[in-house]
């Protein structure tokens, strides 16, 4: 099993090449035949800044249709460290440059390469729920974490129709992909120079409407009611072309 090393973010331009000819000339062009996909709101991708897509996780496909949209740069994603066991999995993460986790603790190792690629400017796609659910749960504040220590951007991605994909692909059917791109914004730290348990909690509350606002009512879950939506602790701003 490949360990996470703490240079990571040191050595992004060693996988480069590699992400260019998996995206571009590998990823895109299967997913072009197995998905149809409609993608809107890619004018709000930033280019530069470090960037958290923020998505609803519904299917293990999910990342990687954010990594195959976003073209402007290349998105990091997380995947569960048993993938590592999984030859194909273990391919994909050691060439894409993929962050391992470990799965119910505090994965420091994890975390810390994090906050160190955002630091440098990159983006990372995350789920906030944790896990795949079929309506938005409960979120955790791992976002607001990153995002309040590394002054990242976040952009909501609601995505749907990637339920069917496995199903649909066992049978040769195209499946139908919307993925709608919200407006990023950045949390407000209102004057303190560190977010606590709390002001994480309602900073994440905030940002999963945002979320919900993306999704058809019955992918919004615990986030349906959108009278209780709010954006004192979210700054909206407008991403660097």
């Amino acid at each position: 099993m490949t360990t996470l090393s703490a240079d990571f973010a040191s050595q992004q331009d060693k996988y480069r090449f590699r992400r260019k000819f998996l995206r571009d000339y590998f990823g895109r062009p299967i997913m072009s035949v197995v998905a149809k996909i409609t993608a809107s709101g890619l004018e709000y991708i930033p280019s530069r800044e470090p960037t958290l897509f923020m998505i609803n996780h519904i299917a293990g496909v999910d990342p990687l249709l954010v990594m195959g949209t976003v073209l402007s740069r290349f998105v990091v994603p997380f995947s569960k460290i048993e993938n590592l066991d999984i030859p194909i999995g273990k391919y994909f993460i050691n060439a894409w440059g993929v962050v391992p986790v470990r799965r119910g603790e505090v994965d420091r190792m994890a975390l810390q390469v994090s906050l160190d690629l955002l630091k440098r400017g990159y983006s990372m796609v995350i789920a906030p729920e944790g896990h795949r659910a079929p309506a938005l749960q409960e979120a955790k504040e791992g976002v607001a974490y990153l995002a309040t220590r590394t002054n990242a951007i976040v952009v909501p991605v609601g995505v749907d129709g990637t339920r069917e994909f496995m199903d649909n692909l066992k049978h040769l059917r195209r499946t139908p992909v919307t993925m709608a791109y919200g407006k990023p914004f950045r949390f407000r730290l209102n004057g303190k120079t560190r977010a606590t348990r709390e002001d994480t909690a309602a900073m994440m509350h905030q940002a999963m409407y945002q979320l919900a606002l993306l999704l058809p009512d019955y992918r919004r879950g615990f986030y349906s009611d959108l009278s209780k939506a709010s954006t004192d602790l979210l700054e909206f701003v407008n991403p660097i072309p």
